[in-house]
C-alpha cells in the first residue's frame, strides 16, 4: 500500500506562490479542462496557447507566459488535417516571419487513456520520440481519448487517474479539450459526470457569439478567477500555399483579441442572454 502522512507543519514550510504556464488562466501542473459548444473554437483557442508557449512569446492575449521547459505533446484525436493550415496561419500571422513552432509534438491516434497499460505505453513513448520531458499535454477531445461512458462516475475516474499520472509523472499540466451538454441547462456545463469537474484545477468557458468568443475562467483552484477575454478570429490567407482545384488560396482562422470597449459590450450582451435562457 503506497500511502503515507505529513504533519500539518510541514505544510507551514511552503511559501511559494502558485506557478502558471499562462499566468491567471493556465496553471503550470495538474488538470485542466476548455471546453464549449462544438464549433465554439476551442481547438483554436487551445492551439494559440500551445503556439504561443512553444514560441517563448512573452505574453497570450496581455497575459504573461513563463519560460517553456520541455516540451509540448498534443494527442489531436480528431483528425490532422487541418493542422497543417492553422499552424502556418498562426506562424504566420503572430511569430514575426520565423517559421519555426518551438517543440511541440503532435499525435493523431485515438488512445483509451482510461486504460492504466495505455497510459504506460504513452508515457514511454513521449520520452522515446520527443526526448524531452513535456510541460503540457493537450488531449483533443476528450471523447476520442476514452473509451467510457462519460455520466458514469466510475469510468470517469478512470481517465482522470490516467491524466493525474501523466501530470504527475512529468510534473505537467494535462489540459482536456470537451464540449458542453446538449440541454438548454448545460449548455455552460462540461458533458458528463460531476467527477469531470470536481477533478480539474481549471476550467475554461469558450462560448461564440457572432463571430466573436469569450473566454471565461469558470475554476481557478489556487488562484484567482481572472476577468473575461474577449476575441476574434482572423481569417489569414496562406499565400505561399498552392491554389486548390478552383484556384483559390487556402485560409485559415487565427484568435486575435478585441479591443477592450468592443468586447465589454459583447460580454454585457451575453450576461443578458445568460439570464434570458435562465
Amino acid at each position: 500500500m503506497n500511502f503515507s502522512f505529513k504533519h500539518g507543519n510541514d505544510y507551514l514550510q511552503k511559501k511559494q506562490a502558485v506557478k502558471w504556464l499562462i499566468k491567471g488562466w493556465v496553471p503550470k501542473s495538474g488538470l485542466m479542462m476548455i471546453y464549449g459548444e462544438p464549433g465554439s473554437g476551442k481547438s483554436f483557442i487551445a492551439l494559440d496557447m500551445m503556439l504561443s508557449i512553444s514560441t517563448s512569446k512573452p505574453a497570450w492575449h496581455g497575459c504573461r507566459i513563463a519560460p517553456i521547459e520541455g516540451c509540448i505533446i498534443y494527442l489531436c484525436g480528431e483528425g490532422d488535417e487541418g493542422n497543417s493550415q492553422r499552424i502556418s496561419a498562426w506562424i504566420k500571422e503572430k511569430n514575426n516571419g520565423v517559421k519555426e513552432t518551438g517543440p511541440i509534438f503532435i499525435g493523431s491516434s485515438p488512445l483509451n487513456l482510461d486504460e492504466e497499460r495505455v497510459v504506460e505505453n504513452l508515457v514511454e513513448k513521449i520520452l522515446k520520440e520527443a526526448k524531452m520531458t513535456p510541460c503540457l499535454i493537450v488531449i483533443d477531445t476528450l471523447n476520442m481519448y476514452f473509451s467510457g461512458e462519460e455520466n458514469n462516475a466510475r469510468d470517469a475516474r478512470n481517465f482522470i487517474r490516467g491524466c493525474q499520472r501523466m501530470s504527475q509523472k512529468f510534473e505537467a499540466l494535462v489540459m482536456i479539450i470537451h464540449h458542453t451538454g446538449k440541454s438548454r441547462e448545460m449548455r455552460n456545463e462540461a458533458r458528463g459526470s460531476s467527477a469531470f469537474h470536481a477533478s480539474m484545477d481549471s476550467e475554461i468557458l469558450v462560448t461564440r457569439y457572432e463571430g466573436n468568443v469569450s473566454l471565461e475562467s469558470r475554476k481557478q483552484k489556487n488562484g484567482k478567477i481572472p476577468e473575461m477575454i474577449s476575441m476574434k478570429f482572423k481569417s489569414v490567407t496562406l499565400d505561399d500555399w498552392e491554389p486548390d482545384e478552383d484556384g483559390e488560396v487556402p485560409t485559415s482562422l487565427v484568435p486575435v483579441t478585441l479591443e477592450k470597449d468592443y468586447y465589454e459590450a459583447i460580454q454585457n450582451e451575453l450576461v443578458e442572454l445568460g439570464k434570458a435562457w435562465k
